[in-house]
């Protein structure tokens, strides 16, 4: 039977019965792998229902973790025995691999250093600066290679490298190079043209500075830099500091390899962890001969989704696990197009290990190539115009493009393109949003569509600010989903981590001020003047007085004592109960009830962690305040009258019947490269360093994938807006660079 399937078919068949198979699946965009994955699961519970209790399914985000675990044991309520199914099922993982991770942490938490609390801090500055006063007794800083390293750099930029630092890899110690003698008589000895005379007259009393300062003082010294007096005087000079400047790449390197492990250490001592600490953790608990002991008795089936977007540890990680029990299944589903997120993953790690996995007969590779997604109109477009953008022979650091075949023939489906005259008007972005809030009107008429249904997918957030400005202009809704929300704007979260701090700290009079100002609007004279009269503005003792400021200090002070009596959780529900009763929670600019509904749930979740760890108000207040900067991802409910509009990163994984993309040919200007960054055990220190990557041409290709995801996500009716007459043949980036 199964000799008469094809090619796709028969790849699909083989991931989803052959469970005692490890697989490596290539899957393009809208060929359902979700669908796949849930199959191959259900196949599991059909024929070995007890690899259901170490089933581990990992994805890139908790909601495709949530849509994955849904829909599986949706249909998983058709087997005969579902109640014994369903609960080996509730014994299974469905998450991030930080969730994984902290998973086996928790499991095995005596194992661990880690303190009685703790918590995740991503961005806490003055953890960094408390490490720094810390380092000062560290013994290592003061070694010769040490003391030469940082009098070359300076120690806040190590530390800031030391963060982000992921190599967890044990490597071979390197023997320590010479420190590098420079000599800058060449430099000092050459004669510039007369055009050139003070500007080369200037460099060259530079480095005559430097050289008496390196011989006379051990005071900071950095490496000069010379980027004026003509090409040759150029060269010359930085290539003069060039010896430096590789013995720092290499030193500096083992300098915040060392310092990632004592800022490592410092971090879980003060129990304020990284996400990816969680990562080096787990990697430390299987080396325990308990954990690998564990893992040898209990066999694990693990499914890696979104593969391509694993980074370099979490894949040496998985493949530590995998490897640890021959029993272990493992495989992986990605997307090489697909790969969108160049700052974190790189692609070609990816696919060498896909590659050696292979060639190591520990994973079969399989290719899924037909879409039920894209119409068949899109679909040819795809394959005549990407095979010469997605291709490894072109380019070795690209990608190759997967060929599609339509699933449903009888979907045409369309695409057009929108080619622009050039405009005499001085606005061209006001230009390409009027023509393109015509055409969008025109089209919801004749084709009678929701405008719902359309989407417009820009590379840029504020790009789609702009559309949405013009089309406010020409009366199109539209509702814009990619502008980067936190915590911090939204107004109920704030109004109740404030209530929390004012708990924990009664006498602040200047957060208590705040929240007058800000939650109860009263005015700043008013408070001026009560400050005047010789109140105290406070909550820990009860205020007399009948205007107001005292009713609502009264007010808070009465909240408070009742608030304080109870455990966290009680107190967090009392508080939430208030915010709905608060005479001027009017004031709130309010989301819609779903969203304060999760604002809720959210905080008194996190009451209840905190809770469980007798944790104090204190620690209640510090958590909520860390949080307020981290992203607020609760999604907004659809308006079905409004043109939706995506950043084209946020789009991945969704589609619409409609996609269109405009300012196909307008520049895009990437955030410029932050120096040092660490590449291939070295420090890089700007873009001559000889061991410098090519960021330019490493963010031209992952446009490249981004515009084939931005492409691969209509339904029915692709739009690209050509508007190359407008903007002109440009050699800035562009998200169209054919």
């Amino acid at each position: 039977m199964q000799t008469c399937l094809s090619l796709d078919e028969a790849a699909r068949f083989d991931f989803c019965q052959k469970i005692d198979q490890n697989f490596s699946v290539i899957a393009p965009a809208g060929v359902g792998k979700t669908c796949s994955i849930v199959e191959r699961i259900q196949c599991i519970a059909q024929k070995k229902p007890i690899f259901l209790k170490n089933l581990h399914v990992v994805t890139y985000t908790k909601k495709a973790a949530e849509v994955l675990r849904s829909r599986t044991l949706e249909t998983l309520k058709n087997s005969n025995d579902f109640q014994h199914i369903q609960s080996l099922f509730n014994q299974s993982f469905f998450g991030t691999i930080h969730g994984l991770c902290l998973h086996y942490i928790q499991k095995f938490k005596t194992l661990t250093v880690l303190p009685d609390y703790w918590t995740i801090n991503e961005n806490d500055e003055r953890l960094g600066f408390d490490f720094l006063r810390e380092l000062n007794e560290t013994s290592f800083l003061k070694c010769d290679v040490g003391c030469n390293v940082l009098r070359h750099i300076e120690i806040e930029q190590l530390i800031h490298l030391a963060a982000e630092f992921s190599d967890f890899e044990p490597l071979p110690p390197r023997p320590a190079l010479p420190y590098p003698k420079i000599s800058v008589e060449k430099i000092l000895n050459y004669i510039p043209n007369a055009r050139n005379q003070a500007t080369v007259s200037n460099y060259q009393a530079m480095a005559k500075q430097w050289n008496e300062d390196k011989n006379q003082s051990n005071n900071f010294l950095a490496i000069p830099k010379c980027d004026q007096g003509g090409e040759i005087f150029k060269t010359l000079f930085n290539e003069t500091f060039q010896p430096l400047e590789n013995w720092l790449s290499i030193h500096a390197f083992d300098f915040v390899a060392e310092l990632s492990q004592h800022y490592f250490n410092f971090r879980i001592q003060k129990g304020q962890l990284k996400h990816e600490d969680l990562i080096r953790l787990f990697r430390i608990l299987l080396n325990d001969i308990q954990v690998q002991n564990y893992f040898k008795t209990h066999p694990i089936h693990l499914l890696l989704d979104e593969a391509q977007d694993t980074d370099a540890q979490q894949f040496q990680l998985i493949l530590s696990l995998s490897k640890l029990n021959p029993k272990n299944q493992f495989s992986m589903v990605g997307d090489p197009q697909q790969s969108i997120y160049g700052s974190r993953t790189n692609v070609q790690n990816y696919l060498q290990i896909h590659k050696k996995l292979v060639q190591e007969n520990f994973l079969k590779p399989l290719v899924f190539n037909k879409t039920f997604r894209c119409p068949a109109t899109v679909v040819t477009y795809l394959n005549k115009t990407f095979p010469s953008i997605l291709s490894a022979k072109k380019d070795p650091l690209q990608v190759d493009f997967v060929p599609l075949e339509v699933a449903n023939k009888q979907n045409s489906g369309a695409f057009e393109i929108l080619d622009l005259a050039n405009t005499t008007s001085d606005n061209i972005i006001e230009y390409e949003c009027i023509y393109l809030s015509h055409y969008l009107k025109s089209l919801i008429d004749k084709q009678s569509i929701l405008p719902s249904s359309i989407c417009i997918l820009c590379p840029r957030n504020a790009w789609l600010q702009e559309i949405k400005k013009h089309f406010n202009l020409t009366q199109l809704p539209i509702q814009v989903h990619s502008s980067k929300q936190i915590w911090r704007e939204q107004a109920l979260y704030v109004w109740l981590t404030t209530c929390v701090h004012m708990i924990a700290y009664p006498e602040d009079s200047f957060e208590i001020v705040g929240f007058l100002r800000a939650c109860l609007q009263i005015e700043e004279q008013a408070i001026t003047s009560f400050a005047k009269q010789g109140k105290e503005i406070q909550i820990l003792e009860p205020i007399s007085g009948k205007n107001e400021i005292s009713s609502a200090l009264h007010h808070l002070y009465t909240l408070r004592t009742a608030v304080i009596q109870k455990n966290l959780y009680a107190g967090a529900c009392i508080l939430v109960q208030e915010s709905m009763h608060w005479n001027t929670a009017e004031n709130l600019d309010k989301p819609n009830e779903q969203t304060l509904d999760y604002i809720k749930l959210f905080f008194q979740q996190t009451a209840l962690e905190c809770a469980e760890q007798c944790a104090s108000w204190f620690d209640f207040a510090k958590r909520l305040k860390e949080n307020l900067n981290a992203p607020f991802d609760y999604p907004q409910i659809i308006d079905e009258n409004a043109i939706q509009a995506y950043s084209c990163h946020k789009a991945k994984g969704l589609e619409w019947p409609v996609v269109v993309v405009p300012f196909l040919h307008r520049p895009i200007y990437p955030k410029p490269i932050h120096y040092p960054y660490i590449s291939n055990r070295r420090v890089v220190w700007n873009a001559h360093s000889p061991c410098a990557q090519n960021r330019e041409l490493e963010r031209k290709r992952e446009l490249e994938r981004l515009l084939y995801v931005t492409c691969t996500r209509a339904r029915q009716h692709l739009v690209l807006v050509n508007d190359e007459k407008l903007w002109g043949k440009t050699h800035t980036l562009t998200l169209i660079n054919q």
